[in-house]
């Protein structure tokens, strides 16, 4: 008798160790060995060791709008991401809006689809000890100095570097330079614009291509505009009020990968996925400082000289009825965000 049970009993022992040895394996599994399993969490990446390393941003969507974990990188095991980090979701054709949390994703130009899956696979890197380059396509676009400015209709564009987009950009400039350690290449050449607004970023380009030949190391190039709408009584001057001071909304334009002879080709921009990246990083941070400061991100078809650089950004600061410290007021707070990233 004790010899019959004696094989059914070894093979009873065996399974009992496959089972044990499976459970302890699947015990030890990290979050990096399965990142489907992964959650993230959106954490200030200043507040760890700086290593003096690379940074390194993943977006995670989920129903109530994304969140963002952040890290030094080292150089290892980013590239070749197999899976993706959101819920499926897609940009739909023109004439339309995707809402992420608080931010909305305007597609009023964009003729095809738009797949964030393949957007958001890779991570974004931000280099180390990189330049700042602050710009504007449109030097002379202006704000108003104090409230009666704002029934002067036919006033839109500013001289003197006063109450215009150049002294906003001067503002970006001085916090960043003065409270982080980054430096900061500026430019306020006034551009023609007389023969309409492509022609304007065309004319910006010669400008842009010797800045890239004569300075080392430009990491971010920043386009600074201001919005405006057609209005018939005043000046269109929205704020975001928050801890007792107002700030001008802040919008993003994402240029991608159309030519401005209407061709659609991918080498125009391929810059694009990271652009929109940053800007929705840089987008995050801002509203998680001031809520509801950020207005939207709007996907263009023309690169918009967004191609001349691996990282570039367009943001509109206010509009033409924004009271000048408006602007100044969400001026800082981006140049507090971009000097958060790129120190």
């Amino acid at each position: 008798m004790k010899k019959t049970y004696l094989l059914p009993l070894i093979l009873v022992v065996i399974i009992l160790a496959l089972l044990v040895a499976i459970v302890w394996k699947d015990s030890n599994v990290t979050d990096s060995d399965n990142p489907e399993s992964t959650i993230f969490l959106h954490e200030d990446i200043t507040a760890g060791p700086d290593t003096g390393a690379d940074k390194l941003f993943r977006f995670s969507f989920t129903d109530n709008g994304y969140s963002i974990e952040s890290r030094y990188f080292n150089g290892d095991n980013v590239g070749g991401l197999a899976y993706n980090y959101l819920t499926k979701k897609y940009i739909p054709k023109a004439k339309s809006v995707t809402k992420y949390g608080f931010l909305e994703v305007i597609n009023n130009y964009v003729p095809e689809d738009v797949s964030i899956d393949d957007v958001f696979s890779r991570p974004l890197i931000i280099k180390r000890n990189q330049k700042i380059m602050i710009y504007h396509v449109h030097a002379l676009e202006g704000y108003c100095a104090t409230p009666e400015d704002k029934t002067k209709l036919h006033v839109n564009e500013i001289h003197g570097n006063e109450n215009n987009v150049v002294y906003i950009g001067d503002v970006m400039k001085n916090v960043i330079e003065s409270n982080y350690s980054v430096n900061v290449i500026r430019n306020a050449t006034v551009f023609d614009r007389t023969q309409g607004t492509d022609a304007t970023y065309l004319n910006a380009l010669p400008m842009l291509n010797q800045a890239m030949e004569q300075y080392e190391n430009i990491g971010l190039i920043v386009d600074v505009h201001r919005n405006a709408i057609d209005v018939t009584k005043e000046k269109y001057g929205p704020i975001v009020s928050y801890n007792n001071t107002n700030y001008a909304p802040i919008s993003f334009l994402v240029g991608m990968t159309w030519g401005y002879d209407g061709q659609h080709d991918e080498s125009v921009n391929p810059n694009w996925r990271d652009n929109m990246k940053l800007a929705m990083l840089v987008a995050k941070k801002m509203n998680d400082k001031v809520p509801g400061i950020v207005d939207n991100i709007s996907l263009r078809r023309n690169p918009y000289n967004q191609n001349v650089a691996p990282n570039s950004l367009l943001v509109e600061i206010g509009f033409d009825g924004n009271l000048t410290s408006e602007a100044e007021a969400t001026a800082k707070l981006l140049a507090e965000v971009l000097g958060e990233i790129y120190g």
